[in-house]
């Protein structure tokens, strides 16, 4: 009998544990977008399609790569605080790392994707960009990759992301193209 209530407790927190986290993470990141501060980043070019999630758009950053003093000690996926300033077109890049949180300044937490020494004298740190999907509709995505890969191939500087950032995390807000989101430039660019 002292068993069977052993192993119903177990299975009634197994059964929690499996709506709380799922849960904490749809919170987590709705607070971000509601709440976060609003930056928009350059991105560059590279059908994706996630089995759970759905057809996306793959983003992909420029200026991830960090010159650090040669002797700090970074390593491959540490993780770390990436510092963001916004340059003079308004668009936001990544211009420092620190492996504690920084006591002032915007800032996203991400990965270190690997580091690697010039035969200069300089180290440089490539980080993990911490958003590199942009989910939509189904029916949607096959062209806004076409669209995307195209503006930015040409070079198009106005291509971008909006992300909000709160407290170090960061959210995919939306992906614009022509200064409208890619689904409104879809539906007026159709035939």
């Amino acid at each position: 009998m002292k068993n069977k209530k052993i192993f119903l407790v177990l299975f009634i927190a197994l059964m929690l544990a499996q709506l709380i986290v799922p849960a904490y993470m749809i919170v987590h990141r709705e607070l971000v977008l509601h709440n976060g501060k609003q930056y928009k980043f350059r991105v560059q070019p590279v059908d994706p399609y996630h089995p759970l999630r759905g057809r996306y758009v793959s983003v992909h950053l420029g200026d991830l790569q960090m010159t650090v003093p040669k002797d700090e000690k970074y390593y491959g996926n540490q993780a770390i605080y990436a510092l963001i300033t916004i340059d003079d077109m308004g668009y936001a890049r990544f211009t420092g790392i620190s492996r504690t949180v920084p006591e002032n300044g915007e800032y996203i937490k991400t990965k270190v994707a690997y580091v690697y020494d010039e035969n200069g004298g300089q180290k440089h740190v490539q980080i993990e960009a911490p958003f590199d999907r942009y989910y939509m509709e189904e029916k949607m995505a096959p062209q806004a990759e076409r669209e995307y890969n195209k503006h930015v191939r040409d070079r198009n500087d106005n291509v971008y992301v909006t992300v909000k950032v709160l407290s170090g995390s960061a959210v995919l807000e939306r992906l614009y193209i022509e200064g409208m989101t890619i689904e409104d430039y879809i539906k007026s660019n159709k035939g």
